[in-house]
């Protein structure tokens, strides 16, 4: 019994078929000669046709080879052996974590001369049961993308559907899956943010050389999330590239909205370039981005506020308003205010302070939105990718990246104090080593370090004014919190702090994973380990400042529909 369940394992062990490392790929095939017999001990050379990188394998006593931990991009393959011609096969297209299968037949003849053919796109994946589809760089760059998000361009995959964005999503969500469980692999390092779950990252298109969705049966790298968006940066090659950009909008040939008096003015900027190349020919390559963008989007905004002669304590023409200090409580009844008219030394120390906040109205009229303002939202944003790839020798290969992006946004409300304010940081540095041991062994380890802040809070005051000015005795507010109290009243725009704010998650992330390859005869044997080490923390501070709510109840005559004033 114990003996056989050795064999079972062992041989579920040896069935396996190497996956893809998180980003990478991997090529392998069979060399036969014309008449479908194998051809052990074949000579078989993998080049990189950017960097002129050569990976070399023998096949083995069934004539197979195989190439994994295989970087995106385009690749030519030679086989040769003593007496037969040798093959040459060009334009071999590795995509990010595909296996490629690439079957290579010799002639007999002499090994001088040389058949060439150009690879032609697989039609079906052999190698992998795996579900996905992958986002090339033709159809990044070229595809017309509003705010140049590449998530975009996963909406294009079947099974991923658009959702409305939030805090806790990333806008869309894969094969059902919550949108806040999705991996996004980032060279071969997940990035998604805990608190959110969304990517850290959201690289400028020009940097992007490819990213798949992975949908089903991935590998066991991929299993912490039902689902994963794996996207890798594009390397620097021989040749020296260089990319510049600049979109442009703006309100020239906008059309006025009905309610505006005008055109709402729009600056939107978005600027930066790519430059790839080498740094010693062959050996070592280079890449960096820097993505920029600024805008200046202006809108028209229609509120609701005290009129005049509310503000003065006149309520008449509105509903009648009654005395709470009059309530008899045997008759359950209050006596009205003479003329529908509070005198103003009845006026409530918080009333009276929220006048000195309240806009005095500029539009006609004494309904809803009486007051016509315009703001000036602000959001700027700055990110920056490099990227180095080196060969200390063909059997050592290093790669790394750094990555920093920030985010700034204002969102006025054109009420005083009033509004939002939030930014955002982040970095990332990833170091990834592949070791050849031998022709059948290769060990890739890489480490990651990833940290994410996001800050939100609203317009600040220079002292507490929830003591100083509204005399709420019992809230003692941080400096970098000072604010109005959130003052709702029923039928008017709220004024004042935002509830749950300031606040904001930081979070620092680090990752040390290793895989190792073995390729024994007819098996291809991985293992390793995924390790991180989460650090988060957060900011919250509920309601510091308070919020004071208001309604008709106390104005009102009890058990009568249609008396009383919230404002009142």
């Amino acid at each position: 019994m114990k003996a056989s369940l050795v064999r079972s394992l062992l041989f579920l062990l040896c069935a396996i078929t190497l996956p893809a490392q998180t980003t990478t790929g991997s090529i392998a095939g069979q060399v036969t000669d014309a008449s479908q017999a194998v051809v052990p001990n074949a000579t078989v050379t993998l080049l990189n046709e950017g960097t002129k990188q050569e990976r070399v394998t023998k096949t083995d006593a069934s004539g197979n080879y195989l190439f994994p931990l295989i970087a995106p991009g385009m690749y030519s393959l030679r086989a040769e052996t003593q007496g037969f011609r040798s093959y040459e096969v060009s334009g071999l297209e590795v995509q990010v974590s595909q296996a490629v299968t690439h079957k290579i037949t010799l002639e007999v003849g002499d090994t001088s001369t040389k058949l060439s053919v150009v690879a032609t796109a697989p039609v079906l994946e052999q190698r992998s049961a795996e579900v996905g589809q992958v986002i090339g760089h033709r159809e990044v760059v070229e595809l017309p993308l509003n705010g140049r998000n590449f998530l975009e361009l996963a909406k294009l995959v079947p099974g991923v559907t658009e959702l409305g964005t939030s805090s806790q999503s990333n806008g869309i969500a894969i094969n059902g899956q919550r949108a806040n469980q999705i991996g996004f692999y980032f060279d071969g390092v997940d990035t998604r943010t805990e608190t959110s779950g969304k990517p850290a990252f959201t690289p400028s298109i020009e940097a992007i050389q490819e990213f798949k969705i992975q949908q089903n049966d991935f590998a066991a790298e991929f299993g912490r999330n039902p689902a994963g968006i794996n996207l890798t940066l594009r390397s620097g090659t021989n040749d020296f590239h260089g990319t510049a950009f600049e979109f442009l909008r703006n309100n020239a040939l906008d059309a006025r909205s009905f309610f505006s008096p005008r055109v709402d003015p729009l600056r939107r900027h978005q600027f930066g370039g790519v430059l790839s190349g080498p740094v010693l020919r062959n050996k070592t390559f280079f890449m960096g981005n820097y993505e920029g963008l600024r805008t200046r989007r202006a809108a028209t905004l229609y509120q609701t506020l005290p009129t005049n002669e509310q503000r003065s304590g006149n309520f008449a023409g509105g509903p009648q308003i009654f005395d709470p200090a009059t309530y008899d409580a045997a008759t359950n009844r209050r006596q009205p205010f003479p003329g529908n008219v509070i005198p103003q030394n009845r006026f409530g120390l918080i009333g009276r302070s929220m006048l000195n906040y309240y806009p005095t109205p500029n539009a006609p009229g004494s309904g809803a939105f009486n007051n016509v303002t315009s703001t000036a939202n602000r959001n700027d944003g700055d990110q920056f990718h490099g990227r180095i790839d080196h060969q200390f020798s063909p059997s050592h290969l290093l790669f790394g990246r750094y990555s920093v992006a920030k985010i700034e946004s204002e969102n006025p409300s054109g009420l005083p104090l009033t509004g939002s304010i939030s930014d955002t940081l982040a970095h990332s540095v990833t170091v990834q080593e592949s070791w050849t041991v031998s022709a059948n062994k290769i060990n890739q380890i890489r480490a990651a370090w990833t940290y994410y802040k996001s800050f939100a809070t609203y317009p600040l005051a220079d002292r507490d004014l929830t003591r100083e000015q509204f005399g709420i005795q019992n809230l003692s507010p941080s400096s970098n919190a000072y604010g109005l109290p959130q003052v709702s009243v029923a039928g008017l725009s709220t004024i004042g702090s935002n509830s749950f704010q300031p606040s904001g998650p930081r979070e620092n992330m680090y990752t040390l994973a290793d895989d190792f390859s073995w390729i024994t005869g007819r098996h291809s044997v991985k293992a390793g380990f995924d390790g991180r080490y989460y650090r988060p923390a957060g900011l919250v501070q509920q309601t510091p400042n308070g919020i004071l709510t208001f309604e008709n109840r106390f104005t009102n005559q009890p058990g009568v529909a249609g008396t009383g004033s919230p404002v009142a």
